[in-house]
């Protein structure tokens, strides 16, 4: 079962362009929302600094009385202190927000303006960020079910009406599972927990159910396909697939960077995880297939 799972998914990592062509698909549309929205924030701004220069008045001999005086005003018997005072933060912001106010007439409403339009700047970043990842999460899971798709119909293909069977049976496992769980949990915390530690091995032994009752029922004896050598046999399956992804997103990240080391990794997980979902799958169905085989 070990090595069917690695082969299974080295042999379905040629199907890592499509959640990547999903993710890239999501992240051009949210950009070319946002970007537009960018591009007018920026116009904005800069019509603003050109409408406030052109009516700006300056005065420099006002600005170098301000900062004469600002300096002046120190206690300059003790030259140290004083020199001291002008490297302190509240000094410098006080001195040089009091030069401004006497160089630019109405600087007030001038910051004001500029405020606005940067503001105005930020939030269009802000909006096309949000625009982008929206749109590549929603892409990234239509890129997951389209992989899964092809990735079912090489190692655990069914028919719909085997899709619609498990679909009812993993709602109805899976949820008796919570139940238990918070049973449990409410009974006695330390239940709750060691449950929920062995929850790795139940979803096991419900994967191998779900796949027996879907391609191997009546032609194999359960007890063939659900024992707890499988049930091992399937976790470990995982754990090493899992660990699989981890080498080849590491050796991506060397060969190239940490942004596109981290979105190739990511497809490469998407199709680690679709793997794992069928690796019971995958099995049963073996099983069955050797024996109708022995057993015509």
């Amino acid at each position: 079962m070990i090595l069917r799972g690695i082969k299974s998914y080295l042999s379905c990592l040629k199907y890592i362009f499509v959640p990547l062509g999903a993710l890239f698909l999501g992240i051009i549309l949210g950009l070319s929302i946002g970007i537009p929205l960018i591009n007018m924030a920026i116009n904005g701004l800069s019509d603003e600094l050109h409408n406030i220069t052109e009516n700006l008045h300056l005065d420099p001999v006002a600005l170098k009385n301000s900062l004469v005086h600002s300096v002046s005003s120190l206690d300059w018997t003790a030259p140290f202190d004083a020199v001291k005072t002008m490297l302190t933060r509240a000094w410098l912001e006080n001195t040089i927000f009091s030069a401004l106010n006497a160089l630019v007439d109405n600087s007030d409403t001038c910051i004001t303006q500029i405020t606005t339009a940067i503001d105005s700047l930020i939030y269009s970043i802000v909006a096309t960020i949000l625009f982008t990842l929206v749109f590549a999460v929603i892409f990234l899971f239509a890129g997951y079910f389209i992989t899964k798709s092809f990735v079912r119909r090489e190692i655990a293909k069914r028919s719909f009406w085997k899709f619609i069977l498990v679909g009812i049976l993993d709602a109805i496992l899976t949820t008796g599972v919570a139940v238990l769980f918070a049973w449990l949990t409410s009974l006695w915390l330390t239940g709750g927990m060691l449950f929920a530690t062995a929850f790795v091995l139940i979803n096991g032994a419900i994967a191998l159910f779900e796949a027996y009752f879907v391609h191997a029922n009546k032609s194999i004896k359960l007890k063939e396909i659900l024992n707890f050598k499988n049930i091992l046999h399937l976790f470990l399956t995982n754990i090493v697939i899992v660990a699989l992804w981890g080498i080849l997103y590491i050796i991506v990240v060397a060969l190239t960077n940490t942004i596109a080391g981290t979105v190739i990794g990511l497809a490469l997980l998407e199709i680690a995880l679709i793997v794992i979902g069928m690796n019971a799958e995958a099995y049963v169905k073996q099983e069955a297939n050797k024996y109708s085989i022995v057993n015509p």
